[in-house]
């Protein structure tokens, strides 16, 4: 939420500058996009200089942006969840069960200090947006030199500059970015997000139709072994296949009603890391080293997530622990107080050793259950 209103911040205030460059009006003889002359470049210079002097953009991140966006989070929060987690693919008989639920009775309860911590956040991220944001001027002016050079015929351009050398010109100039952020137009843009909220879902939901041609996304169930492996290197963890959200669980043996029992290992896990599971790139580096991966397991008793906990210092003995561990490993799963299987997780430390050091033991496994 906080990445969303950040973005929104961001393009708004660059929206004035980006409206002129895109919306100029091409006059005259010359075409858009050709070369400019050198002296209507520099009056295109003189004309960006006027409407985005130095410090434009920590001006605007300031005064009342904070309170502008302090208001849409407000707003945004107060709306009901189900609309928007429905619009990104939540099945409707999930959200239906969420009634008129906000995202503000959820953070009241997973952080109560949520308000007070949005509005001690919003005012420093929007003094922090500004001043990164002024490091671009000068490039903004030399990009809104060159069009308006390339926009405006050099009668144009030298009307425009003779305007914002007079008094009242030059006023408008200096006012026409920063104009936005005063508390009128403040207050219009406010008034107006609760609209702008309530069209997401539908705009949602067309955005979804204009690419229903497109591949789907692949899902931890489609993801190929070597697109694991991959991810594997890349993040250092391995995905499994998770279980499908809201899918009833395989059916588990009779157990007698008893204390809840945590996730346990089935048969000789020492025996998956054997010789033959050194990865050779490992043996080829001489990497070595102790894993620790925490596992999620699913009430089947199958593992369907790996995340590295402590690592090797080698990404491959990382995601070949993970590896192992989803595709071979077996468990027998967590059970509720009633003894129904339920998903847990399982600590898995494992010491790979190269076979120098080691004869023919090249790595050994010595797990840790963490309950579920």
């Amino acid at each position: 939420m906080t990445r969303s209103f950040m973005l929104f911040a961001l393009l708004l205030a660059a929206s004035p500058a980006s409206a002129q460059q895109a919306g100029a009006a091409q006059a005259g003889g010359e075409q858009a996009g050709t070369p400019a002359s050198a002296a209507n470049l520099a009056l295109g210079a003189d004309i960006a200089a006027k409407l985005l002097p130095d410090g434009t953009y920590q001006r605007i991140m300031g005064g009342a942006m904070s309170t502008m966006m302090d208001g849409i989070t407000s707003q945004i929060t107060a709306m009901p969840l189900a609309p928007f987690l429905r619009s990104a693919g939540l099945p409707a008989a999930d959200t239906a069960r969420m009634g008129k639920a906000t995202l503000k009775q959820v953070m009241e309860i997973v952080d109560p200090a949520y308000d007070q911590r949005m509005r001690v956040m919003m005012p420093v991220m929007m003094r922090e947006m500004g001043r990164v944001m002024s490091q671009v001027e000068p490039q903004m002016r030399d990009g809104l030199a060159h069009a308006y050079a390339a926009h405006f015929t050099s009668a144009q351009l030298r009307d425009i500059d003779r305007f914002f050398n007079t008094p009242s010109g030059g006023a408008f100039a200096s006012q026409n970015m920063t104009i936005a952020s005063d508390p009128a137009v403040v207050r219009t843009l406010t008034a107006f997000m609760p609209t702008l909220v309530q069209a997401l879902p539908g705009i949602m939901q067309k955005t979804q139709a204009a690419v229903a041609d497109l591949p789907k996304a692949k899902t931890p169930q489609t993801l190929s072994d070597a697109d694991r492996q991959k991810l594997g290197r890349l993040l250092g963890t391995y995905i499994g296949r998770a279980p499908q959200m809201g899918a009833p669980a395989p059916a588990a043996p009779a157990a007698p009603a008893g204390p809840d029992r945590a996730v346990a290992p089935v048969g000789n896990i020492a025996a998956l890391f054997g010789p033959d599971a050194y990865p050779p790139a490992a043996m080829r580096a001489e990497s070595q080293g102790r894993v620790v991966a925490n596992l999620g397991i699913d009430p089947a008793g199958k593992a369907f997530a790996c995340t590295i906990a402590v690592s090797s210092g080698s990404s491959v003995l990382d995601a070949r622990t993970c590896e192992i561990a989803i595709a071979t490993m077996r468990f027998t799963p967590a059970t509720d107080h009633k003894a129904r299987p339920i998903a847990g997780t399982y600590q898995l430390p494992v010491r790979w050793v190269l076979p120098a050091d080691a004869g023919p033991e090249r790595a050994s496994a010595a797990p840790t259950p963490v309950g579920s």
